[in-house]
């Protein structure tokens, strides 16, 4: 797993490089240039929106599930047909 792990290593490094200058290391977050401040609003901004969204999404789904098991009843016969719950089958099983 090792071998496994250094070649998928290997093949994530070497599809990084630019295709332009392959001899080059790949840019990492410490050697990109500095980004300006309209950038970084824009970012906030972003990140931000997506926050709401998630905020927004995660009550949504949370709501929809207590009205689910408030106000949703489970049918009386799940599986089989009507009467099998009076008659319950067993599974026999030897060896």
């Amino acid at each position: 797993s090792l071998g496994d792990g250094m070649s998928l290593m290997s093949l994530l490094y070497a599809s990084s490089r630019k295709t332009s200058d392959p001899d080059a290391l790949p840019t990492t977050a410490a050697t990109r240039k500095h980004v300006d401040s309209n950038d970084k609003a824009w970012w906030l901004f972003a990140r931000f929106w997506f926050l709401i969204r998630v905020i927004f999404t995660t009550a949504t789904e949370i709501f929809k599930s207590l009205l689910t098991v408030c106000f949703m009843r489970d049918t009386k016969t799940p599986l089989g047909k009507l009467g099998d719950e009076i008659r319950p089958r067993k599974i026999i099983h030897r060896k």
